[in-house]
């Protein structure tokens, strides 16, 4: 067996690993939300002063109708980032199990990669703190204060991946040239 058909067997042993996990969806969604429901009871290890900190903190259960829209609208939102980032995964590693590896295709994938991550962090920052003010004006959370905390991970891989489709472009294009003077 060469190396190529290595790498394709591997990738389509992933791919249908992917599929697997896509129907697997509704599980995941339902395992979120339980584990949202049912937070449990996180204060057992806590001080007063945390168990105090933690009941003012908005859960589904207190939260007035508005306050519940507002919730499972944010839910949804944040389950979106992680459908979109798999979705575009699977369809790159689609197309290397069918052997098309460096394709244009791929590169628009990654740089659409990059991006999502580069925006996300703002954007999701800027929505928590949305969220947290409309539940103050309808009274779902006694304090509202502006937060403006990211993380730069994602940031930093976004870079990565929209500088790698370039190094990639350049060296398909490197490529070409080669192939058309041989």
């Amino acid at each position: 067996m060469t190396g190529t058909q290595v790498h394709l067997d591997w990738f389509r042993r992933l791919d249908r690993i992917f599929w697997v996990m896509w129907a697997l969806l509704p599980v995941m969604i339902y395992v979120a939300y339980r584990g949202t429901i049912d937070a449990g009871t996180p204060q057992a290890g806590m001080t007063p002063e945390q168990v105090h900190c933690f009941e003012v903190l908005p859960t589904p259960t207190n939260l007035s109708g508005t306050g519940k829209a507002i919730f499972w609208s944010y839910f949804a939102f944040q389950f979106s980032i992680y459908f979109v980032l798999f979705a575009v995964l699977h369809r790159i590693v689609h197309r290397f199990a069918k052997g098309r590896f460096l394709v244009s295709e791929t590169l628009t994938n990654l740089q659409l990669m990059g991006i999502v991550l580069i925006v996300w962090p703002l954007l999701d920052n800027a929505v928590s703190n949305l969220v947290a003010y409309l539940w103050r004006q309808t009274g779902d959370m006694p304090v509202w204060t502006f937060n403006f905390s990211f993380d730069l991970a994602p940031i930093a891989v976004g870079v990565f991946l929209i500088a790698l489709k370039g190094v990639l472009e350049h060296a398909m294009a490197l490529k070409a040239e080669h192939d058309l003077t041989i």
